[in-house]
């Protein structure tokens, strides 16, 4: 049975997945964009760089683990794509990987723009 931070990081590849190729399938999918990327995107930039899903993973991996890290060590965030990244051996530092997402779902925007306010 799934654990319901493999739940969490399932939807939250699916709506990755989403953001980034949802303007292809028809017109309703570039409306629901229309909206949906500029609200992840502002709670991402006043949530300190953090995607609210991932927060929430991360919570529920807190409350799931049994406590394997010392005390003495300081909680790294890690972010959801990066840690995608790393598990494939593909290293990106912070900054670039912000700018690629930010460039992506940008295009994801446009495309949705384009779909419904252009056509």
């Amino acid at each position: 049975m799934l654990k319901l931070s493999e739940i969490m990081n399932k939807f939250h590849l699916f709506l990755s997945g989403y953001i980034v190729v949802g303007w292809m399938f028809s017109d309703i999918h570039s409306k629901i964009l229309l909206g949906l990327i500029p609200s992840v995107y502002v709670n991402w930039l006043v949530n300190d760089h953090k995607c609210i899903l991932t927060v929430l993973e991360h919570k529920l991996n807190e409350k799931e683990a049994i406590c394997l890290k010392k005390e003495d060590q300081e909680e790294v965030y890690e972010g959801f794509v990066l840690k995608k990244l790393k598990s494939y051996n593909i290293e990106v530092s912070n900054d670039d990987l912000n700018r690629a997402l930010t460039l992506i779902a940008y295009h994801s925007f446009l495309q949705s723009y384009r779909n419904v306010i252009l056509t």
